[in-house]
């Protein structure tokens, strides 16, 4: 009996996957017809050339920290606002031109920031 109800329960799972798996391609192919797959980080891609090459997160900078204290110490010395922190990788926002916070740090000698970057794959 023990036997049966796992596997009844295991077809179900496996039912409730296919299902929601379906819905969730039905859904983007729908908004893909409609023009509505942009997300919201997708609209704040800023490229700096033409041909796209070097696309960022607009008002985003990076850096690689071991605390949270310490992304909040780099945050204060730049005058910028940290985002988020998560796992050693510390995002900072601005409204100053993002290459003039990166040169004012390079000169100054403190840690350096570096533009929240973009990477598309490549596609047939």
């Amino acid at each position: 009996m023990n036997r049966l109800l796992t596997r009844i329960y295991a077809l179900l799972v496996i039912c409730v996957f296919i299902f929601t798996s379906c819905y969730i391609t039905e859904h983007n192919l729908e908004s893909e017809k409609d023009g509505n797959m942009e997300s919201s980080a997708e609209k704040n891609i800023t490229s700096t050339n033409p041909a796209g090459s070097e696309a960022y997160v607009a008002g985003e900078l990076l850096c690689l920290t071991q605390t949270k204290q310490q992304a909040d110490e780099i945050a204060q010395l730049y005058n910028i606002t940290l985002k988020s922190f998560d796992n050693g990788i510390a995002v900072f926002t601005t409204e100053e031109d993002l290459q003039t916070v990166i040169d004012r740090g390079k000169k100054n000698g403190w840690v350096e920031l570096y533009k929240n970057m973009v990477y598309h794959a490549l596609s047939e």
